[in-house]
């Protein structure tokens, strides 16, 4: 399977990101996303969405004020936004992709995950 991307990652909270929770992925100490997931049953099974907001690039620092005063009214008891508590995709990748060509590489990659999980499902039934 081919390795789309090289970024080692891991779930965390990260105080002083925006919208901060404990399924953030986290690489270097700083959160590069945010996820979000509803799980319902059904009489099929269950159903789960799931999403993530990714920083692709990394926002132009007039916006991180704005973003600090939206966090900081619909979350006052939660810490100060930090900048520097984020990182871009493109600050982990530099060069090796482009924003434009970055959704086309991830739909690659998520492809090819679940065809091998659904692969290796179907030889262990």
């Amino acid at each position: 399977m081919p390795r789309w991307f090289d970024v080692t990652a891991h779930s965390a909270a990260c105080p002083g990101s925006f919208c901060d929770g404990a399924w953030n992925v986290v690489v270097e100490g700083r959160k590069l996303a945010g996820t979000a997931q509803r799980w319902r049953a059904t009489p099929a099974g269950r159903v789960v969405l799931i999403h993530a907001a990714i920083l692709i690039g990394t926002p132009d620092a007039a916006l991180w004020p704005v973003l600090g005063a939206l966090q900081a009214a619909a979350f006052p008891d939660e810490p100060s936004l930090r900048a520097d508590n984020h990182i871009a995709l493109e600050g982990l990748m530099a060069g090796a992709m482009s924003r434009t060509a970055f959704p086309g590489a991830l739909i690659r990659a998520a492809k090819d995950r679940l065809s091998a999980l659904a692969h290796r499902e179907r030889r262990a039934a």
